[in-house]
């Protein structure tokens, strides 16, 4: 936001200087980032100071003048220039335009060779600064000008701007009386007069037209005003000049002055030329599906159903709040104009130039809420302006259409509480006079004041919204630093935290690395990845960012195959990525609820691995992964571990598994199937997995046991059983550990064989198993003991034999 203080001084007196102006706003909270020297394109125009003065060699009606203009020009401080004119001579002052200045019908003034000599400025007219039409009329220049200085500045033109960057909860202070309100507050004094002050007494029109708001919700409030008999032409000088010193370009005097109220009061207003509407009325309603329209800039823009347009009887005329159409544009043929002025909803506004990547001066203000009880007022001083300066004739009444006016809020305010707040003993009277001084309406009830917050101060709600008001007029300079009482309290950390650091950390030991991702995902990513299943349960958003974030979640392995897939475009092909994060469903009754789930994927060499430099390690597998996982639940003390067949059409058929806890379904991991690698085009082996962080966390909150490490010697057997294919070697394995008793101090599969001799459909499976005592040293009967009853038992349950 660039404010003139030459404008700023219309509403409030101010006396100090545009620095320290600057640093008080900022530090009653709207930060000046920087003041800048406006000189309306002037800044090419310079004094110069006449040093010789020589007729042209071959024209006589000619003189070559040289003229010192300092150092606007680089090392070089005389420049050569032509004139006609004969009354000049060494020491006269010179006002001269030098390369570059641009003259008022837009030509560039440029170095220039007449009749063998160059000339490379010019002698600047009244008429070349806009000051009169007097092309011969030279500038006066005053006696003290020295060479160099500014012309602009010599006569005044010259404006100091203060560039602000404001917060977006500071809506109001986007126009110049807004700032205006706050440096009268800044500096103590009072505002000199308001833009609304101006009597407004229009002619009664006939010919009225008529409002329609469809979408209520999205515009509470719409105005137009119609104005005859308008004339088309170029704005005064003054008025182009302040809107080029708030960085906007004029156009002509109608579309000026809608813009010069915008800047003034904050309100950004629109004019359709009237004879272009169609129907004779005016309806605010949603765009349809695929409606299409042409924008003032020439674009043709394709709308969505959640868009809010301006129509007429037969088309969108306008992108409500954002731009206008082209169809309905005031060019030099308009003679009548719909004066537009109303109150959208700021995010609507804000999505819709998001989505169309189309940015205004008065879309940023209807993101940041605008004053809606002035909506009328603003139109009215609009009209003002046009009547005043004779451009058109304003008609009554303003067409209103304002179906729900809101309550004014009204807040009991405690400078006790306030002074509590803020830590200070600011005086009440004190407190009282900086809320007035910010015009808000103030009313003392007792030790309280009953303060009205007024239309334009949307962002005040609460106690704590007056206790910053007050501080930062009051400055935060003055509050006394202090350091807080703290009372310290033992420390205490809450279950789901404690869980989810230790499951972190335990991924983290096992070699892989943290991502984090977004939560969000769409239908044709999640069909991409599990095929055209039922997706009834997703959690869809409301509101989504892009085409490529339409849904909440429902899993954490669609992000991680993202991350995988970025990672192997860029060269990087050992991946270790574990997420510990949300997911999103429907329950039951159809409401998002969500859950902590625990992933990991993984791919090529660990590169965690000391051993790297020696001998790579081969690359991930299924083992890999089940080793990752044997090792997760062995840190979590997961004691009744199960590997089971898994059914996912995900992973590869013969390299998952399901995996069970105290026979509660912990998750599922396995290698990917060929079929979805070849979707992506991975040419890899990648193992992913997922796992419910709620199961898991139920061993972390178990006490762990332990036992005493026995200093007898162990007692090892191999056991080879012959069975049928479809035994596996977990459901062996159950049997074993349960027929070992307590001797068996653990059982594993080591090898698993397959021949013709062995026969056709069986196997051969071969466990390591180690047989030990706590207090003593086993014999060979009790292990024999245990080893017939463990081969009695296989055989049994699963009609396996010993493989002698």
């Amino acid at each position: 936001m660039r404010v003139p203080i030459g404008w700023l001084k219309e509403f409030v007196e101010i006396t100090v200087s545009a620095e320290e102006l600057a640093e008080r706003l900022t530090m009653a909270g709207l930060e000046v980032g920087e003041i800048i020297t406006e000189r309306f394109g002037c800044d090419a125009a310079v004094v110069g100071v006449v040093e010789t003065v020589e007729k042209h060699p071959s024209r006589e009606d000619f003189f070559v003048i040289t003229a010192d203009v300092g150092n606007r020009v680089g090392a070089r401080h005389a420049l050569p220039l032509l004139t006609n004119l004969p009354n000049f001579s060494p020491g006269d002052l010179l006002p001269l335009a030098l390369e570059g200045f641009v003259f008022p019908d837009g030509s560039v003034l440029e170095p220039k060779k007449i009749h063998g000599v160059t000339s490379e400025a010019k002698i600047i007219a009244e008429a070349d600064l806009e000051l009169s039409d007097k092309a011969n009329a030279l500038i006066a220049l005053p006696a003290s000008a020295k060479a160099g200085d500014y012309v602009a500045d010599l006569l005044g033109i010259t404006e100091t701007v203060l560039k602000f960057d404001l917060t977006a909860n500071r809506g109001d202070c986007l126009s110049i009386f807004g700032i205006a309100r706050e440096a009268a507050a800044a500096l103590g004094a009072g505002l000199l007069k308001s833009p609304y002050d101006a009597a407004r007494n229009f002619p009664d029109g006939d010919d009225l037209f008529a409002v329609e708001i469809q979408a209520g919700k999205l515009c509470p409030r719409y105005t137009g005003r119609v104005i005859t008999d308008v004339r088309i032409g170029t704005s005064p000088l003054w008025m182009r000049r302040r809107l080029m010193a708030c960085g906007m370009r004029p156009i002509n005097n109608i579309v000026d002055v809608t813009n010069y109220v915008m800047i003034e009061v904050g309100q950004p207003l629109h004019a359709f030329d009237l004879d272009m509407l169609k129907g004779g009325r005016i309806i605010v309603r949603r765009a349809c599906r695929d409606e299409q329209m042409r924008t003032l800039d020439g674009e043709d823009r394709s709308l969505t159903a959640d868009m809010l347009v301006i129509a007429d009887e037969q088309r969108p005329v306008a992108i409500a709040g954002v731009m206008g159409g082209a169809d309905t544009e005031v060019t030099s043929r308009t003679s009548r104009i719909l004066l537009e002025s109303a109150f959208f909803d700021p995010v609507s506004i804000r999505r819709t130039s998001h989505r169309l990547e189309l940015r205004s001066e008065s879309s940023s203000r209807f993101e940041k809420v605008i004053d809606l009880q002035r909506v009328g007022d603003a139109s009215d001083r609009a009209a003002s302006i046009i009547h005043e300066l004779g451009w058109g004739t304003p008609l009554s009444p303003l067409i209103d259409a304002f179906p729900r006016q809101p309550r004014r809020k009204t807040i009991m305010v405690s400078p006790k509480k306030i002074n509590a707040i803020l830590g200070t003993a600011i005086k009440d009277e004190k407190v009282e006079s900086i809320l007035k001084g910010l015009q808000f309406p103030v009313e003392k009830k007792g030790k309280n004041l009953k303060v009205d917050v007024p239309s334009h101060r949307h962002d005040i709600s609460i106690v704590e919204d007056f206790a910053e008001e007050v501080a930062r007029v009051y400055g935060y300079d003055r509050i006394p630093s202090e350091l807080p009482v703290v009372r310290a309290h033992r420390a205490y950390e809450e279950d789901e935290f404690r869980h989810r650091r230790r499951l972190r950390e335990a991924m983290v030991e096992l070699g892989l690395d943290e991502a984090f991702n977004f939560s969000f995902t769409n239908r044709a990513e999640l069909e991409k990845i599990y095929g055209a299943g039922d997706f009834s349960n997703i959690v869809p958003i409301s509101n989504p960012l892009t085409d490529d974030f339409t849904h909440l979640r429902p899993s954490l392995i669609p992000a991680l195959i993202r991350s995988c897939v970025y990672n192997f475009t860029r060269g990087s092909e050992d991946v270790f990525l574990f997420e510990l994060g949300r997911i999103f469903y429907l329950d039951s009754d159809g409401q998002p609820a969500e859950k902590d789930s625990l992933a990991f994927v993984i791919t090529g060499q660990p590169y965690h691995s000391t051993a790297r430099s020696i001998s790579a390690p081969p690359p991930a597998d299924y083992f890999t992964a089940k080793g990752i996982v044997e090792n997760l639940m062995e840190k979590l003390a997961v004691s009744s571990l199960k590997f089971l067949p898994s059914d996912s059409s995900l992973y590869h058929p013969h390299r998952s598994a399901m995996v069970t806890a105290d026979d509660r379904k912990a998750g599922e991991f396995g290698e990917l199937h060929p079929s979805f690698l070849q979707k992506f085009e991975i040419k890899k082996v990648v193992c992913m997995g997922e796992f419910e962080v709620d199961v898991l966390s139920e061993f972390l909150k178990r006490s762990r046991r332990c036992v005493p490490i026995s200093r007898f010697p162990l007692v090892e057997r191999d056991l080879s059983f012959v069975v049928d294919d479809e035994i596996t070697a977990g459901s062996i394995r159950e049997i074993t550990e349960d027929a070992g008793g307590e001797l068996l101090e653990s059982v594993a599969a080591v090898d698993e064989f397959r021949s013709e001799a062995i026969g056709a459909g069986k196997k051969s499976v071969t466990f390591n198993m180690k047989f030990r005592h706590i207090s003593r040293t086993l014999s060979d009967e009790e292990v024999n003991a245990r080893v017939n009853e463990i081969v009695q038992r296989v055989n049994e349950k699963t009609g396996g034999i010993l493989r002698l």
